[in-house]
């Protein structure tokens, strides 16, 4: 997948990951933590063109309601460039530049970034465009003969949604994040949301999103990282010599 905004740059324009700020998602959506990228532009995002992130087709357009809630979305089903059938999602837009039904390729500008349903700060008189930015999700759908359209999802403890960090990172990239203290199971935090995304990028096989719980499947993820590295002893334990790594290669 290519960015959802031009010149993309993960340290200026993310101010969300994807499986943060449990105590903010799951008293009022019931998921483990935020289920996407939050992507900004300063110094003022609103308006901001939107990409499609990959060749699709639009299948769904949300407009915002008139208590705001629900925001003015895009829903977008196609293959990205390694044969993954996946939905994204683009959030909270200003408006649409595109119609429902329409046939997209990667790069085409499908909407402009805004402010609309829940974001934080709200818009007010004062500060029409508080608030505005870019949610952008991504959902696998089971695999289905091409050609066809199909939305029987993989299901994550997100509902449908998966990390989107693997789909956008490109080798040498650099996150806006950094491992400050020892990760082992029992650990809860952002810092381990941010470990399992940067597991998930090094291994696509592991078998769960990030959650910010520090679980034996996350052990396991470990183990084989310091296998890959060379870091020793290899007990799945995120130590100084496995932050140490993780800092030099993920963060900047």
């Amino acid at each position: 997948m290519i960015p959802p905004i031009k010149n993309f740059n993960w340290d200026k324009n993310v101010s969300q990951m994807f499986g943060v700020n449990k105590g903010t998602y799951f008293p009022r959506f019931n998921i483990p933590g935020h289920n996407g990228l939050d992507i900004y532009v300063l110094p003022d995002s609103y308006g901001v063109e939107v990409l499609a992130t990959h060749d699709g087709i639009i299948n769904t357009l949300q407009f915002d309601d008139p208590t705001r809630k629900s925001g003015n979305g895009i829903l977008m089903q196609g293959y990205d460039e390694n044969g993954n059938y996946v939905q994204t999602l683009y959030w909270h837009l200003s408006r649409f530049n595109v119609q429902l039904g329409q046939q997209v390729k990667a790069g085409e500008v499908i909407g402009y970034i805004g402010n609309t349903g829940f974001v934080m700060p709200s818009p007010s008189p004062s500060c029409p465009h508080c608030g505005a930015h870019l949610h952008f999700g991504v959902s696998r759908i089971k695999i289905v003969p091409p050609g066809t359209w199909n939305t029987e999802f993989v299901k994550t403890d997100y509902g449908s949604f998966c990390d989107p960090t693997p789909f956008l990172f490109k080798e040498g990239n650099k996150l806006p994040i950094r491992f400050f203290r020892d990760l082992f199971i029992g650990r809860e935090g952002d810092d381990v949301s941010w470990l399992q995304t940067v597991l998930k990028i090094e291994f696509p096989d592991v078998p769960f999103e990030p959650i910010g719980i520090f679980g034996n499947q996350t052990r396991i993820a470990v183990q084989r990282l310091q296998r890959k590295y060379g870091i020793n002893p290899v007990f799945g334990y995120v130590g100084t010599k496995t932050r140490s790594y993780l800092n030099s290669k993920y963060s900047n």
